[in-house]
């Protein structure tokens, strides 16, 4: 049967077989001789003791040396079948260890390629990324300038893309290094198998470059995996960066609507105020009853003051509300007072600061669970 280097199975060499036959024809043919000399002897005896005596020490010597020369032709096919048995077993050691190998760059090109792929494809995700990321930036530059909490997740999304664009660019450069040395260990197992086919009589040679292949092999195989399990953790990143884009997006909408809302609030407030303050105008200066009393108040506008609040309610919003570290003791003591009476939220906010803070506002309605 055939291998893969384009040699017979079967060993050339001398068999065991071959070698026993031969040994049992000497031992045969020296004793047909010595049967020989023998009967020479037995007939000759009868004319001549002396050379009688002279054959049987003859015959003696030469069944001695047929007993060493058997002894010796034993011992030699004995290590003619050693020396057949463990050449058989090195070729086929050799054998499977090149098929093995093999094996093992055939899976080691999968992978390879495998990972190819998946680098391909978070390179593709990254770009899709980087647009989504790109469009984000257009609408938060549109947005309220002064909502820090979208900035702040826009900066760190925009770093964890870049982070992971910076991880999938390594990861590449890993696998082409990677190619270029399972490149360079195929190069060197082509080379071990024509040296191994022009030398046949130095198997132990081409074993050794085999197995220092072998060697190469799975250094690069344990690199290969540690590429897939950074791509794997790169993946993950760039997976971590999606859902982040996600929630970004989910509290930029929300910011909107709420910066809607609020605008909405102050506007009507604003209006509600300015109504007041036209009424208050177009009061006559001497609008009083008879007997000289003056008019009963009128009662204040439902949407400028509320119940109301607990204190230690009011001093707990205060102390996380952001927006309030610029302001006075004074002023600060002052919108306390109002927010505790009751007063709109908006018109307490006016107040203190000449202007309506947008964040500010919407967290002290949210927290007071304020309708203004």
């Amino acid at each position: 049967m055939t291998n893969q280097w384009g040699r017979g199975g079967t060993t050339n060499g001398r068999r065991p077989g071959n070698s026993s036959g031969m040994a049992l024809a000497i031992v045969a043919s020296l004793l047909i001789g010595a049967a020989g000399s023998y009967g020479y002897v037995r007939y000759a005896g009868h004319q001549e003791r002396q050379a009688h005596q002279a054959v049987q020490e003859e015959r003696d010597k030469l069944a001695d040396q047929v007993r060493r020369q058997s002894a010796e032709l034993d011992d030699l096919t004995l290590k003619l079948m050693a020396a057949d048995g463990d050449k058989s077993r090195d070729n086929q050691a050799a054998d499977a260890e090149e098929r093995k190998l093999q094996d093992d760059l055939a899976r080691m090109t999968q992978s390879r390629d495998k990972l190819q792929q998946d680098n391909d494809r978070l390179g593709n995700e990254a770009a899709g990324l980087r647009v989504q990321i790109d469009g984000l930036t257009r609408r938060l530059t549109l947005a309220e300038q002064g909502n820090t909490d979208a900035d702040g997740a826009r900066a760190r999304l925009t770093k964890a893309l870049a982070d992971a664009e910076q991880a999938r660019d390594a990861a590449l450069k890993q696998a082409g290094d990677l190619k270029a040395s399972l490149d360079e260990a195929q190069a060197n197992l082509r080379s071990a198998a024509a040296e191994r086919d022009k030398a046949r009589d130095s198997e132990m040679d081409s074993m050794q470059v085999a197995r220092e292949t072998s060697l190469t092999i799975k250094t690069l195989t344990a690199e290969l995996d540690k590429t897939k399990t950074e791509a794997g953790e790169q993946a993950k990143a760039a997976n971590d960066a999606r859902q982040a884009l996600a929630r970004i997006s989910g509290d930029l909408a929300a910011a909107r609507q709420s910066q809607q809302r609020l605008q909405a609030d102050l506007a009507r407030v604003t209006a509600e105020r300015d109504a007041l303050s036209q009424q208050a105008t177009r009061e006559p200066s001497g609008d009083q009853p008879a007997g000289g009393q003056p008019a009963a108040e009128q009662p204040a506008t439902p949407t400028e003051t509320v119940a109301p609040r607990p204190a230690d309610t009011v001093e707990r919003v205060l102390g996380r509300t952001p927006g309030l570290a610029g302001l006075s003791d004074d002023k600060r003591d002052d919108l306390k007072r109002q927010l505790i009476a009751g007063a709109c939220v908006a018109t307490a906010l006016e107040s203190a600061f000449g202007r309506v803070p947008l964040v500010t506002l919407r967290n002290m309605i949210r927290d007071l669970q304020s309708d203004c």
